[in-house]
C-alpha cells in the first residue's frame, strides 16, 4: 500500500500490498537503525498509522529505549529495536540489541540507515557493523535507505546505487540480501509522535516498496551460541565509526577511480568498435558496388543477348520472305513455260 504521500495506490498496488501482507502472515521482523532514521514511523505504517511504536522528532537523542513487540492485525511480529549512536543510553541500547539478536525462533531483519551526500551516514554503517560481528555467523538481511531526497532519488542512476552499496559492503562482514529505497516524508521535522499519545503517524499505510522487500527477506535461525555481546563502550563505537569513515572514503576514492578507468576502457572500446564498424561498413559498401556492378553487367549481357536473337530472327525472315519470293518467281516461270509448251503442265508446290 502507500500513503497520501505516495500518491493514491491503484487497485493493482493495494492487491500487490495485500499479497505481501499475506505471504508475511506469522512472520517475524526485526529493524535496526540508529535514531533519527525512520524506523520506528516505517513500523508504525503497519498499524494504520496508530503509534505502536515511540517515533517521531527526538532533540539529543533516540526515542526508542528498548526492544519493542508488536503483532498487527495480519499475524506479522514486528520488533523495533533502539540505536547505538545514542550517546547517553549506549549501554543500554547495546544490550537491547543484543537481546534482540538472541531469538530462538526463526526471525528476518533489515537495517534502517540513511544517504547523506550520497553517501551512507557513517554513525549508520558503524552500528550495522557492530550488529553484524556480534551475530558472529552468516545471515540473510535486508538495507532500506529511508528517507532518500526526491531530487537525489530522480538523478541516482543504477550505476550511482551499486556504488553506494559496493562501498558498504565492503565495510560489513557478510553482504545484506538486497536493497531499498523509499523517499523522504514531507513535514517529517514537524511531527512529534507518542506512543499511545494523540498524534497519528504520518505513514498511514507501509509503503509498497518496503512490503515488497519484506516480503523477500530469508529467515534466519540463528545459532545463539555463537552470538557475542554488542560493544558496549561507546568510546570504542566512536573510534570505529572514525576508522570506518576514513576507510569509506579510500573505498569511495577507489571506485571513483575504478569507474574512471572503466568508463576510459568503455570509451577505447567504443572507439574500436567504431572503427571496426566503419571497416565493415566500407567492406559492405565495396560489396553492394560490385553487386551493382555485376546486377548492370548481366542486365548488359541479357539486353545484348535480346539484340542478337533479335538480329537473327529478323535476318530469318528476311531470309524466308527472300526464298518465298524466289519460289513465285519460280512458280511464275514454270506457269509460262507451260503455256507455251504442247499442253503439258509443271508446278512447284
Amino acid at each position: 500500500m502507500a500513503s497520501p504521500r505516495y500518491g493514491i495506490p491503484t487497485t493493482a498496488q493495494r492487491g500487490t500490498a495485500h499479497d505481501a501482507l499475506e505471504r508475511m502472515r506469522g512472520r517475524r521482523f526485526i529493524a535496526f537503525g540508529n535514531p533519527g532514521v525512520g524506523k520506528s514511523t516505517l513500523l508504525n505504517a503497519f498499524f494504520g498509522g496508530t503509534a505502536a511504536f515511540t517515533s517521531g522528532v527526538s532533540f539529543g537523542g533516540g526515542l526508542t529505549r528498548g526492544m519493542q513487540w508488536r503483532t498487527t492485525k495480519q499475524g506479522i511480529a514486528l520488533c523495533d529495536t533502539p540505536g547505538l549512536a545514542d550517546a547517553a543510553m549506549y549501554k543500554e541500547c547495546a544490550a537491547e540489541i543484543s537481546k534482540a539478536l538472541r531469538q530462538e525462533e526463526p526471525f528476518s531483519f533489515f537495517f534502517v540507515v540513511r544517504l547523506e551526500a550520497g553517501r551512507v551516514v557513517n554513525e549508520d554503517a558503524t552500528t550495522m557493523k557492530a550488529v553484524l560481528e556480534a551475530l558472529g555467523q552468516e545471515v540473510a538481511y535486508g538495507v532500506v535507505f529511508n528517507k532518500v531526497s526526491e531530487k537525489m532519488l530522480a538523478t541516482m542512476k543504477e550505476t550511482d546505487k551499486r556504488k553506494v552499496e559496493l562501498v558498504l559492503c565492503n565495510q560489513l562482514p557478510c553482504k545484506p540480501q538486497g536493497f531499498c529505497y523509499l523517499p523522504a516524508l514531507e513535514n517529517l521535522d514537524c511531527a512529534s509522535v507518542e506512543a499511545g499519545g494523540s498524534y497519528a503517524s504520518l505513514l498511514a499505510e507501509a509503503p509498497l516498496d518496503l512490503l515488497v522487500f519484506m516480503k523477500t527477506l530469508r529467515e534466519n535461525r540463528v545459532n545463539t551460541s555463537k552470538v557475542k555481546a554488542v560493544e558496549s563502550d561507546n568510546a570504542k563505537f566512536q573510534k570505529e565509526a572514525a576508522k570506518m569513515q576514513e576507510e569509506a572514503d579510500a573505498q569511495r576514492r577507489e571506485v571513483a577511480e575504478c569507474l574512471v578507468r572503466m568508463m576510459l576502457m568503455m570509451a577505447e572500446h567504443e572507439k574500436d568498435t567504431a572503427a571496426k564498424a566503419a571497416e565493415h561498413e566500407a567492406e559492405l559498401d565495396a560489396l553492394r558496388r560490385k553487386a551493382e556492378e555485376d546486377r548492370k553487367e548481366a542486365e548488359r549481357q541479357e539486353w545484348l543477348e535480346y539484340q542478337r536473337k533479335k538480329q537473327a530472327s529478323a535476318e530469318q525472315q528476311r531470309r524466308i520472305k527472300e526464298l518465298e519470293g524466289q519460289k513465285l518467281e519460280l512458280n511464275r516461270c514454270v506457269a509460262s513455260h507451260g503455256r507455251r509448251s504442247s499442253g503439258s503442265g509443271c508446278c512447284i508446290s
